[in-house]
């Protein structure tokens, strides 16, 4: 069953073209949903700025 195990955490963002856009850091040190939504913002929302 490690095929599925849920470690380590990780984010994706996969495009509409079906390739990764990002790849997150493994958790849990290195898992930030911040950057997530960051990149989502940025990317979707013209007047956006990242969060500090």
């Amino acid at each position: 069953m490690d095929h599925y195990a849920g470690w380590p955490e990780r984010l994706f963002i996969i495009d509409d073209d079906g390739t990764i856009a990002y790849e997150g850091g493994q958790g849990p040190m290195d898992f930030d949903p911040d950057e997530v939504e960051d990149w989502l913002r940025l990317r979707y929302d013209r007047d956006a700025k990242p969060t500090e």
